[in-house]
């Protein structure tokens, strides 16, 4: 059997080197576009999602399903950047009291605190950032809040700011709002309002009222009630009267021929 020499094999060691970069290269180029991206949740009930990158035009979503474990009553963050970043992550974190990192209180009663930060990516390089969330609605109904006074606040710079926050839906457990942030910190879902309430008691002003305007249409009513009373009584001892002036007839009659007897 004749064996190849060593000038034999050079070329074709060339040509399987030559053709295994034609392969990698492109597989290496094409690499950097594809969308990939992991969510975890740590024992402590916090949610890392990682992306492989984030470009320009394409949002990049954490969805309920994945926000849900964390208790944070969150419903979905959505993304988008003006400069590609490589390797970003989120994470979210929810705080059952007020974060220690915050100096001020939020105005309000406070339905949840969480935590959302970012790695790799700079709050200056967010295009925009929109965060949804829902809200029991027998958590309003027990602390007599509005539905219209939620909000979602942002800790940014010592103090507590609110964020621009619309109510987008309901159904028959929750409200669903969603907000717009600049960037992310702590976060607070607050609601500020009380459901405006009017009882009213026998003899007493109702809430709200002007003073003395319950007391002088408590005396109208009673001295409409006194005229109605009055002019009853009238109609109905003027019908009694009637009645007893009215004679029968069979006594009329009798009353007629005995007059006649007598004068004949």
């Amino acid at each position: 059997m004749k064996m190849l020499s060593g000038k034999g094999l050079r070329p074709m060691v060339g040509w399987r080197v030559l053709f295994s970069i034609l392969i990698l290269v492109p597989g290496l180029c094409l690499s950097g576009f594809v969308d990939a991206s992991h969510a975890v949740m740590d024992i402590n009930g916090t949610l890392t999602k990682s992306f492989t990158s984030i470009i320009p035009d394409s949002a990049k979503v954490i969805s309920e399903a994945e926000l849900s474990p964390t208790g944070t009553m969150l419903t979905e963050i959505k993304i988008q950047v003006k400069e590609r970043v490589i390797a970003p992550e989120l994470s979210v974190q929810k705080y059952d009291s007020k974060p220690a990192d915050t100096t001020t209180g939020v105005p309000g009663e406070v339905y949840r605190y969480m935590f959302i930060s970012s790695t790799n990516l700079e709050d200056s390089n967010i295009q925009s950032a929109n965060i949804k969330f829902k809200v029991g609605k027998d958590w309003l109904v027990e602390n007599n809040l509005d539905a219209s006074s939620v909000a979602l606040y942002r800790y940014a710079g010592g103090a507590w700011s609110k964020l621009d926050t619309a109510k987008s839906g309901e159904d028959g457990l929750y409200d669903y709002y969603e907000a717009a942030t600049p960037g992310f910190s702590y976060f607070a879902i607050s609601a500020s309002g009380a459901v405006a309430t009017t009882t009213t008691t026998l003899g007493s002003e109702p809430s709200g009222s002007t003073p003395g305007a319950w007391e002088g249409g408590w005396t109208a009513r009673l001295r409409s009630w006194w005229a109605g009373g009055v002019v009853a009584a009238f109609l109905i001892a003027a019908a009694i009267a009637l009645t007893l002036g009215r004679k029968p007839p069979v006594v009329k009659r009798r009353r007629r021929a005995r007059s006649r007897f007598q004068k004949a």
